[in-house]
């Protein structure tokens, strides 16, 4: 009898299953299951000079893991569930010329260390009834909504429901008693807002033309906040036009008990963006401002109104602009009552598909942030970033890209002129 070699782990394997009173083939237990996700490496390299009378500089370095597959079952009787399995290491750093006073750093460094554990980020049921064009979705789910960021991960737990009944049009309506910003409270932390999340969407689309309206609500937290959107996309002989209008408007809790007490309740963000195609080359134009007394219009700072691929790489969410969008943020300015800030961004891209796989991008980004006080005091920060970018698509699969931000900040009527930049190189497998 010829005994045949299998390894260790499936040895193991076959074990267990022999010995669960369910037991039944694989291929016939994950028959049907739909598989799909993504790996992706990040490295970041960024480098600070502060031109002060006294210039000091520094930099640091990481490696950045994500990994995510998601699960859902066939539909049986109308339902299917899913679930996401998420790992994620955001925080390999790379110490460069020594952390004390040796020039070589021993047991300092993370980029090889251990790693964190894998985790399940999303858990939930479908429904999908024969007799409407509605999709139910109960459990713990991803938010994809234009002021979070479900590629953040940012999620909630509760109940989702879509219809589109109405040809042309879908109505969402969603409630969640707990929920999690990426901003806020991290990855892979056991920690959520537990104050209850309200929303209520309107979607069209008609040809070319297509709009939103979102409604939020949080008790404690924000009393409203909106969002619409209006997007026209046409094209004239072989020259693509598009022009799009983007809107959100917050009105802040700020009572003395509420989670935004003393600030100013006001805020408001809008951004109109036009763009020519002409293959193999792409030209956006956008500005990007507000009009009441502050900004924080998102939870997630990286809200859908912030598109990386036209408007920069690392202007907002840094200390040396004070722009943030996200009410969750930690850092940016959050303006108390009686005080002001302004933001007015104008951003360029020119993009060049080179050849189907190889994609070059320029985008040049002028903006000004200027924080009125109480006493009615100015500062403004004024700054501008370059970027050049490039993307390569190896096979359907993975896709390598690679841009290199230079941001230079100058606040006004202060000796502190910095440098930020930024090289990113990134590997995308999508499955």
């Amino acid at each position: 009898m010829k005994l045949a070699k299998i390894s260790l782990a499936a040895a193991v394997a076959l074990g267990a299953l022999s010995t669960a009173s369910f037991a039944q083939p694989l291929e016939e237990a994950i028959k049907g299951v739909d598989v799909s996700g993504y790996l992706r490496y990040r490295y970041d390299d960024d480098r600070y000079t502060d031109k002060a009378s006294n210039p000091t500089s520094s930099s640091t370095a990481k490696h950045k893991y994500r990994a995510l597959a998601n699960f859902k079952t066939p539909v049986v009787n109308n339902v299917a569930f899913n679930v996401g399995v998420l790992y994620i290491n955001e925080e390999a750093t790379t110490n460069k010329g020594g952390a004390g006073s040796s020039s070589i750093d021993t047991g300092v460094g993370l980029g090889a260390g251990e790693d964190g554990d894998f985790g399940v980020n999303t858990y939930y049921a479908t429904i999908t009834p024969d007799s409407t064009k509605t999709t139910v979705m109960v459990g713990k789910m991803n938010l994809d909504t234009p002021i979070t960021n479900a590629g953040d991960f940012d999620r909630g737990t509760g109940i989702l429901a879509l219809n589109s009944d109405i040809p042309n049009w879908t109505f969402a309506a969603g409630a969640f008693d707990t929920w999690a910003i990426a901003d806020h409270t991290g990855y892979l932390t056991g920690t959520s807002v537990t104050e209850s999340l309200y929303v209520a969407a309107a979607i069209a689309k008609y040809g070319d033309f297509s709009a939103q309206a979102w409604y939020f609500a949080v008790p404690d937290i924000v009393d409203s906040l909106y969002y619409l959107n209006a997007a026209y996309k046409t094209k004239v002989g072989d020259v693509g036009l598009g022009i799009k209008g983007e809107y959100l408007a917050s009105k802040l809790a700020t009572g003395d008990r509420e989670y935004f007490a003393g600030k100013a309740e006001d805020n408001n963000l809008y951004k109109i963006e036009g763009e020519v195609a002409f293959k193999p080359v792409k030209f956006t134009l956008g500005y990007l401002g507000n009009s009441e007394d502050g900004y924080l219009v998102s939870f997630d700072d990286n809200a859908k109104i912030i598109t990386t691929g036209t408007m920069g790489q690392i202007w907002w969410q840094n200390s040396a602009t004070g722009v943030s969008i996200g009410a969750f943020k930690s850092a940016g300015m959050k303006p108390v009552k009686g005080a002001e800030d302004e933001l007015e961004v104008v951003y360029a891209t020119l993009g060049w598909d080179v050849t189907d796989s190889v994609n070059l991008a320029l985008t040049y980004v002028d903006g000004e942030a200027e924080a009125t006080s109480v006493a009615k005091v100015k500062t403004t920060r004024e700054f501008t970033e370059i970027t050049p970018a490039v993307s390569y698509k190896h096979s359907k699969n993975l896709t390598l890209s690679a841009f290199y931000a230079m941001l230079e900040t100058e606040v006004t009527g202060v000796s502190k002129d910095e440098n930020r930049d930024r090289f990113r190189f990134e590997a995308l497998y999508k499955f």
